[in-house]
């Protein structure tokens, strides 16, 4: 028999390499519950969507509520909302002068604004994309989703929001 002295002990581990570790066991233990037992799983989804029911809207409701809450805030702090516009301006002089340029050339009549996505063909209210803010009238007419990746060019759509702590981690 081996004394605590002679016997090799496995080195401690701190820090990240231990919170890793950690984390890959509970993940692989997971994962065999999960293959062992599929009952409790969707037990567990039902008993999870029963107390969360918001987690059931679609991508519509989830955005009308988020706006109302938008509206909601605003109105109890319009001041602040202007403030940060203004800020928005002044950091980004170019940006709008050729915003304001195109909504009165719009206004005007000098540019129509389509009915559908010059990208993807969705009838819809395109918005405005400026390839070069310095040529303020050359615009791409885009609808929601479209301008959208144009400037997020590796998001996914229907990729679920993630939180800033679970970016984070």
């Amino acid at each position: 028999m081996q004394t605590e002295t002679t016997a090799r002990r496995r080195p401690t581990l701190y820090g990240a390499a231990r919170l890793a570790r950690e984390r890959k066991s509970r993940r692989e233990r997971a994962r065999r519950e999960r293959a062992e037992n599929p009952e409790a799983l969707r037990e567990a989804n039902r008993r999870y969507r029963a107390r969360h029911p918001e987690s059931l809207l679609s991508t519509a409701q989830t955005r009308a509520r988020a706006a109302a809450r938008q509206r909601a805030n605003y109105a109890a702090n319009p001041e602040k909302y202007r403030e940060i516009a203004r800020r928005y301006r002044k950091r980004h002089p170019l940006k709008d002068s050729a915003r304001k340029t195109l909504c009165l050339a719009v206004r005007r009549g000098k540019i129509a604004r389509p009915d559908c996505c010059s990208r993807c063909a969705k009838p819809c209210r395109p918005q405005g994309h400026h390839p070069s803010h310095d040529r303020p009238l050359d615009v791409v007419w885009l609808c929601r989703d479209c301008h959208f990746i144009e400037h997020h060019p590796n998001a996914r759509l229907d990729a679920p929001k993630q939180s800033k702590a679970s970016q984070a981690a």
